[in-house]
């Protein structure tokens, strides 16, 4: 259409590249917050004065701090889904398309919550103790046990984890 702003080159729409750019940073953004995430540091759990010790500073610190505290070991997933959805949006794949990958990965994040609470429940990330599957993994997998037992849910959670990612992504099981 002639209303889409497009460059003289590559026929590329502009929006659409500047909103895969964005969602491509966001995904560094976080899996760096992620990698670099300190206990030490301020967040919605921790009130400090000290220094923060995150690469991405006070806004990465939050941010990691949300993550672990709702997801756990599995917060490393979302950098992974924003980068499918980055991908997504710069091949022009649709609506549809983007939508199924925001919504599998999203099932993707929360079933490993529920399979990793069951499998171990604390892990030690930057000298702290957290919940594997963090909030969201303790609530759904009691949710699962009460209808499955520990290894029906087990076999459940990753079961929807393996279809939501061979649905959303390209990735081949």
């Amino acid at each position: 259409s002639q209303s889409e702003p497009r460059s003289e080159a590559g026929g590329k729409n502009i929006f659409v590249e500047i909103g895969s750019i964005f969602v491509f940073s966001f995904a560094v953004f976080v899996l760096v917050s992620l990698i670099t995430y300190s206990s030490s540091d301020p967040s919605f759990f921790t009130t400090t004065q000290a220094a923060v010790q995150n690469a991405c500073g006070r806004v990465g610190a939050y941010l990691a701090g949300l993550f672990f505290e709702c997801f756990g070991i599995a917060a490393f997933l979302i950098p992974a889904a924003l980068f499918f959805i980055s991908t997504s949006i710069y091949k022009r794949e649709g609506g549809v398309r983007l939508l199924g990958t925001l919504s599998g990965m999203t099932v993707a994040v929360l079933s490993m919550t529920v399979f990793l609470t069951l499998r171990m429940k604390f892990w030690t990330y930057a000298d702290t103790t957290l919940l594997t599957g963090g909030a969201f993994g303790v609530w759904f997998s009691q949710i699962l046990v009460h209808e499955f037992n520990p290894l029906g849910a087990s076999i459940v959670s990753l079961l929807v984890f393996v279809l939501s990612i061979a649905l959303s992504t390209p990735v081949s099981v």
